[in-house]
């Protein structure tokens, strides 16, 4: 299943408890020249108990993608350590907005999903941006 968003991004990949009333949300993030399709095959590659997980906790999985940089990979605006912009760019809270937004959009979308039960998780660039969403939105991740 994928959710239409933002027109300069690739579509976000869900996957849904066989219930199809989920309790917890994870975004789900990707490395660097990666995309949300991979960001899932990465985790379920890494820990292939995942998909029974997804069903038995109820967990409702999106897999976002970042934005293009200058050679066209995808990326995370999360640190001036990796990837496209730094902190000190102006749109550097981009990425930070976008999936603040996309996890309040799954949640309306979602009722049964508690806001208490939201998370990050990701890998190498998309593991910096799950820390930067639980600094900067801790209200919420």
């Amino acid at each position: 299943n994928h959710l239409p968003d933002d027109p300069e991004r690739a579509p976000v990949l869900l996957v849904s408890p066989s219930s199809k009333k989920p309790r917890a949300l994870v975004l789900v993030l990707h490395a660097y020249r990666s995309h949300g399709t991979e960001g899932y095959e990465t985790l379920v590659g890494t820990h292939p108990e995942v998909n029974k997980l997804i069903d038995e906790r109820r967990i409702l999985l999106a897999m976002p993608t970042g934005r293009k940089d200058a050679y066209n990979f995808t990326y995370w605006s999360s640190t001036s350590a990796c990837c496209g912009e730094t902190p000190s760019d102006p749109d550097h809270l981009e990425d930070a907005t976008y999936l603040r937004n996309l996890a309040e959009r799954l949640l309306r979308e979602h009722p049964t999903v508690s806001r208490s039960r939201v998370f990050t998780w990701g890998i190498s660039n998309g593991g910096f941006q799950a820390l930067r969403m639980a600094c900067l939105h801790a209200d919420l991740f």
